[in-house]
């Protein structure tokens, strides 16, 4: 592929998703983070460990495409979703520049689950 082709195929897809983001400026979240989930209720992992990034207030992560959908809002206050074939799930929570802590609940490959979770910024 062209170097300009590829070049017109990053931009549309910046364009794309900088249009469906709700925060377009750089937030003092921003950054790569380390999530530990721990389950304290139903029958499923006891804990598991996601890394993500946060940009322009936006969360993914990594490998979760489309499935994982979150938001830092100025004041650090986090709000998440996933949805795939085996999970159905929210947290809520906050951060801080460098920790974070919150609550999930989720049903998980049919089973209903709930935990809390701790995120580190690397």
């Amino acid at each position: 592929m062209s170097q300009l082709k590829s070049c017109t195929l990053f931009v549309a897809a910046v364009a794309l998703f900088s249009a469906s983001a709700a925060v377009a400026e750089t937030t003092a979240f921003d950054g790569n983070w380390s999530v530990v989930f721990a389950t304290r209720a139903g029958h499923c992992y006891p804990t598991y460990r996601l890394d993500g990034e946060v940009s322009n207030g936006m969360v993914r992560f990594a490998g979760g495409g489309d499935n994982y959908n979150g938001r830092v809002t100025p004041n650090g206050s986090i709000s998440m979703t996933v949805s795939t074939d085996a999970i159905r799930g929210s947290g809520a929570g906050r951060l801080t520049r460098g920790t974070g802590a919150g609550s999930w609940r989720a049903r998980i490959n049919n089973e209903n689950c709930s935990g809390v979770w701790t995120a580190q910024r690397n």
